[in-house]
């Protein structure tokens, strides 16, 4: 149609493509249409949502310009909708500052309040009347009422076990790890591995994203067994030590995972983003209490997983606290758009339901959200994401610190004092860790070249709390 207008107007030679079609081309000037309305900015697949909602293909549309870039849409929505947002904003206040805005009345205080419009006059299908800002309850008792009343029912119900898939609710009462087999299922695995060993193999699960990977076979570690589809990859979680069965295919052999024989050694936090929900989706009908919301990894290697919220305030989200093997709630957190683009969440998996009706497993395990970072601009506020992504522990108490020997405690008799010797060292000015050096001394017919190591273990007891403090760091990292 597009096209069409455009040849009646002798403008024939202007290109029309979606975006997936223009990568490695580059044109004198783009038009991009992101004009879209409420409904449609919830289907993940609907036309040009990834505008809103994808920076890397939004990178590839803006980067095909040789001189001009021209955006056709509402600023406004451009803003508040989707995670492009801040890249939005920040174009839209440079364009505002260079004054290629148009209506030329468009500024940041204009933006701003079609914001605050859009956040109040949200249709009522995609947020109940809780969704609203705490600003839109009549009293503060009355949110504090609703999220009482939240509690007590979640504390009473305990948990309830729900996926999007199933109509079925069921009562959660072990909290072990989610894909811990029993003994029982490890001995019958390792006996199909000892029967059928060219059937089924052993070896280390290593995903890919969340529903494809491979695993290494011990006993032939080239040989990787290909694993495709989320059902395929059962309870596991990458680095899982399985057992799968090689199905017979052409090429490179492909598998199903039947089992873990071992959990890889690392919590199950996971740093994860809210998943942008489908309201177009049909809706199973269900009586149960709760509604579940997809959590995606921060970590795409490694499987989604789901958390529950009840459904008479669906747009509030309980943080939990696990201690000595119970859960309980210690506060909700309200959840609007800008919050959800901002904020990171800690989510811990507790179970992994098998379903009664055929023995298959759920796609996704469930879990809770036990914390909730703030994404921020700091390079301190993202190391603290990245030290809860690779669960870097944080530093030692300063008591501990304050432990190491002194110098003289070192000395057994086998050290010679160099401290007088001149040494060199490669690392930048404003290094902190110098660690190695060298040094050059002239011996009149020859030279005599020094390397120097810093001997840190030195200076810790064995055994003392330092010591201790430092087995359990085993890993040093840089930022």
């Amino acid at each position: 149609m597009i096209r069409k207008a455009l040849q009646k107007r002798f403008l024939g030679r202007v290109t029309v493509e979606n975006i997936s079609n223009v990568q490695g081309k580059q044109f004198r000037a783009i038009v991009m249409t992101a004009v879209q309305t409420r409904d449609s900015l919830h289907p993940p697949d609907s036309y040009c949502v990834e505008f809103f909602n994808d920076a890397r293909m939004l990178n590839t549309a803006m980067t095909r310009a040789q001189s001009q870039v021209i955006v056709v849409g509402d600023a406004a929505a451009l803003c508040y909708f989707g995670r492009c947002s801040r890249i939005w904003r920040s174009y839209i206040h440079h364009c505002i500052s260079k004054g290629s805005a148009e209506p030329k009345h468009l500024t940041n205080d204009f933006i701003d309040g079609d914001i605050k419009e859009i956040s109040r006059f949200q249709r009522t299908e995609y947020l109940d009347e809780s969704s609203t800002q705490s600003g839109m309850f009549d009293t503060e008792n009355d949110m504090d009422a609703i999220l009482q009343e939240l509690q007590e029912e979640q504390n009473m119900a305990h948990y309830n076990s729900y996926y999007g898939d199933s109509s079925e609710c069921e009562h959660v009462v072990e909290q072990k790890r989610p894909y811990d087999s029993t003994k029982v299922e490890r001995d019958a695995l390792l006996q199909l591995l000892r029967e059928q060993p060219n059937v089924y193999k052993r070896g280390e699960l290593v995903m890919e994203k969340h529903n494809a990977g491979y695993i290494i076979p011990f006993d032939n570690p080239t040989n990787h067994i290909i694993i495709k589809g989320r059902g395929n990859l059962g309870k596991s979680f990458c680095g899982d030590e399985v057992v799968a069965e090689v199905v017979p295919c052409e090429g490179i052999p492909q598998g199903k995972v039947l089992g873990t024989i071992k959990a890889a050694e690392s919590r199950c936090v996971f740093a994860c983003t809210l998943e942008v929900e489908d309201y177009h989706k049909p809706k199973t009908k269900s009586e149960s209490q709760f509604l579940p919301k997809m959590m995606v990894p921060l970590n795409t290697n490694t499987n989604k997983m789901c958390t529950l919220v009840s459904k008479k305030s669906r747009n509030f989200i309980p943080i939990w606290k696990h201690d000595d093997g119970e859960w309980e709630i210690v506060k909700y957190q309200h959840l609007d758009e800008e919050f959800k683009r901002n904020h990171v969440f800690m989510v811990e998996v507790f179970c992994w339901k098998t379903k009664t009706e055929n023995k298959g497993n759920y796609a996704y395990p469930l879990g809770n959200v036990i914390d909730i970072i703030s994404i921020g601009s700091s390079l301190e506020e993202g190391l603290r994401i990245l030290d809860a992504e690779f669960k870097v522990q944080p530093l030692p108490p300063r008591h501990v610190l304050a432990e190491p020997c002194s110098w003289k405690e070192t000395q057994n008799g086998n050290r010679k004092d160099l401290r007088n010797l001149i040494t060199f060292t490669v690392d930048p000015k404003k290094s902190q860790v110098l660690d190695d050096a060298i040094s050059v001394i002239d011996m009149e017919r020859h030279y005599e070249v020094g390397v120097h190591i810093a001997d840190v273990a030195s200076f810790v007891k064995l055994g003392d709390s330092l010591d201790d403090a430092a087995q359990k760091q085993g890993a040093t990292f840089y930022s």
